[in-house]
């Protein structure tokens, strides 16, 4: 079976079932990512084609439910704290709008609230409550799924390990522990940080090798993590001033919780990657 949209509830199914199906990464197959043909149909037949002459197919990893519903939690959360800050941008630029100052954190205040209720217009008020409800809806979801996140992986042992990393707190880690399916089915580093896309690309000419630039074509959301924790690559000091990584520190940030979480060690670590 193709790993299509549909992928997830049809292995569920099959499993039920005691079916045995394999899951099947396209992308690696050139019959179909260089053929103009773009319809299911030729997609079946190339790859029974395909099997029927070498007896194997390229296979993509199976997440198990399990996984699968923790990696919806986290990307779920992912989302809504980019919507909840997005409303605070826009609660704030309605109140400048009207020449009231206010900082951010007086959003939940009841009685910032209040003053804010008396010194608007009605239609105005209603406008900034409406606002003021979404975010407390997802500040409110947010918590709960927070929550709900603690309570399944508090027990693990490679969550609390990648927490002793300076600047990866239990979000971040939950996060890097569901978009990796798993640290433990990789065997090395590079294959880590080659599926998080936190390499670089390689140009080689006259046996020189030149790196450039990540090539951000592996898992995107497991790579966002990763290029949070300035500390992480640069020791545990001033970890009051955490500042999105480069391009070169996020290639050298994914190896550094690797081994937290792989060989069982706590932060700070010391390897030699292969």
């Amino acid at each position: 079976m193709e790993a299509c949209r549909a992928w997830e509830w049809v292995s569920d199914l099959c499993e039920d079932l005691e079916i045995d199906i394999q899951l099947v990464n396209a992308a690696q197959m050139p019959e179909i990512t260089r053929s103009s043909k773009k319809t299911d149909k030729h997609d079946v037949e190339v790859m029974v084609d395909r099997l029927l002459i070498t007896g194997d197919l390229p296979r993509a990893y199976w997440a198990t439910r399990d996984e699968r519903e923790l990696r919806g939690l986290t990307r779920r959360l992912s989302s809504l704290r980019k919507d909840r800050r997005r409303l605070l941008h826009r609660i704030h630029a309605f109140i400048d709008a009207r020449g009231l100052s206010a900082k951010k954190a007086l959003f939940v205040k009841a009685d910032w609230r209040k003053k804010m209720e008396s010194c608007l217009a009605l239609n105005a008020w209603l406008v900034l409550c409406s606002l003021l409800s979404q975010y407390d809806v997802v500040c409110d979801f947010m918590a709960r799924i927070e929550a709900r996140l603690k309570e399944l992986l508090s027990e693990r042992e490679d969550y609390k390990r990648l927490q002793t990393i300076v600047g990866v707190g239990p979000v971040i880690s939950a996060t890097i522990l569901a978009e990796s399916a798993g640290i433990d089915r990789f065997s090395s580093v590079r294959k880590y940080a080659a599926y998080t896309g936190l390499v670089p690309q390689v140009r080689a000419s006259g046996g020189k090798v030149r790196p450039g630039k990540i090539t951000r074509e592996g898992q995107q959301t497991c790579a966002g993590p990763w290029g949070r924790p300035r500390c992480a690559v640069h020791g545990p000091s001033r970890p009051q001033r955490l500042r999105r990584c480069t391009g070169a520190r996020r290639r050298r940030a994914s190896p550094v919780g690797w081994p937290c979480a792989q060989r069982r060690r706590s932060w700070p670590v010391s390897f030699t990657s292969s």
